[in-house]
């Protein structure tokens, strides 16, 4: 615990109830248990404006019930070992906590995390704790929403006193990304080690991903159409055929015949990674994580790293990602196999199994040097409580 933050209070906004899906949860969950871990106050709030509308993935139907993603929300924050309190909330009805609960939380916080989803209604009582900081995680995709001057994206970025992003290279010069007359301060995605243990490895166990094949419009930017992951994926579709390795996905979105063909397992993304505990279990039934990274983030050279690759490292899983630009700031040395063709790729992965244990160990390390919450969160307070004597 690091005395400097005992007692200080945050309210942490994030997006769980509306995916209603395990990565989604820990995206969150990272956050929410190295802060406690460090000795802040922390209250989970997450906004989902006028309405609420998310996907019962078992049956394949929309539902605007607030019990729905409310208890998605209770049920991940308790069995994962969070203490703190919560509220799932819209325009006119609420879960957890009262909406006065709520005000006074706001009221008394000395900090307002947003992460990843700015707030589709910005409420008067979100101007009372005494800072705010907008956590980007789309690099890219967030600038140009900005720049287009959506409301969401205005409101929350112009009232954030300091702004976040996991794009290492946005606004260095390295990037093509805006920086929307802001400065964005490079963040690291955190893992929270004490849950996610090092465990037992096999080279008989998959190459797995985690994919959302489509989640959003593709976006125009001076010109230049940006896209997901369905635009990258393709050229590497065949790596099980290429590696003679077995590969697994977790898959959401469609895209499931590129897949196929190339001999690939596909897995429903929901009955894999589902809930908290089926996320970490498909994770931990792994051997290595193969990532493709969203178009946007390669043709931009934005830098981004995923909260789900840190889960992987820590587990002691190898990551065999497609460079978006962090090949220098992270040397492959480290656990990490960075790639950029097909051909990349495949010497990638024969390089990772030619020492599987070794990668695997430093993987562990990499995570518990660069990633582990201990480290990245206090780095984040002390940027974002600069100037109010914290």
């Amino acid at each position: 615990m690091t005395a400097g933050f005992c007692g200080l209070k945050v309210v942490f906004a994030g997006s769980i109830g509306r995916s209603v899906t395990g990565g989604q949860a820990w995206a969150s969950l990272q956050y929410l248990l190295g802060l406690e871990a460090l000795g802040a106050d922390v209250v989970y709030l997450e906004d989902a404006g006028d309405w609420s509308v998310t996907y019962r993935w078992s049956e394949e139907v929309e539902t605007w019930e607030l019990d729905h993603p409310a208890g998605y929300v209770g049920s991940s924050l308790n069995d994962s070992g969070f203490t703190g309190s919560w509220i799932y909330r819209t325009s006119g009805d609420s879960r957890g906590l009262t909406g006065d609960d709520l005000e006074q939380a706001l009221r008394e916080a000395d900090l307002l995390i947003i992460r990843g989803v700015p707030f589709l209604s910005w409420r008067p009582e979100y101007d009372l704790p005494a800072r705010r900081i907008f956590i980007d995680v789309d690099p890219g995709f967030s600038q140009f929403r900005y720049e287009r001057r959506e409301p969401a994206f205005v409101e929350t970025v112009d009232r954030c006193e300091e702004l976040f992003t996991v794009g290492q290279n946005v606004g260095s010069g390295r990037s093509t990304v805006p920086a929307c007359g802001r400065t964005w301060h490079a963040t690291r995605p955190p893992v929270y080690l004490p849950a996610w243990p090092a465990c037992p490895q096999s080279a008989d166990l998959p190459v797995t991903a985690i994919m959302r094949w489509r989640g959003m419009k593709d976006l125009r930017h001076e010109g230049i159409e940006y896209g997901q992951k369905d635009k990258e994926f393709p050229a590497f579709a065949a790596m099980p055929l290429k590696t003679g390795r077995p590969f697994s996905v977790a898959l959401t979105g469609g895209g499931s015949a590129i897949f196929e063909s190339g001999g690939w397992q596909v897995i429903e993304g929901w009955r894999a990674s589902g809930t908290p505990d089926q996320y970490r279990n498909f994770i931990r039934g792994s051997s290595a994580e193969f990532g493709v990274a969203k178009n946007c983030y390669v043709a931009t050279s934005s830098g981004w790293f995923s909260d789900r690759s840190v889960c992987y490292l820590s587990s002691g899983r190898p990551a065999i990602l497609q460079d978006s630009g962090l090949a220098d700031w992270l040397p492959a040395k480290h656990g990490v196999a960075w790639f950029r063709t097909p051909e990349d790729a495949v010497d990638a992965v024969e390089g990772v199994y030619a020492d599987l244990e070794s990668q695997s160990r430093k993987a562990r390390e990499l995570a518990e040097e660069m990633f582990s919450a201990d480290k990245v969160l206090p780095l984040l307070l002390e940027r974002a409580l600069a100037g109010v004597g914290k």
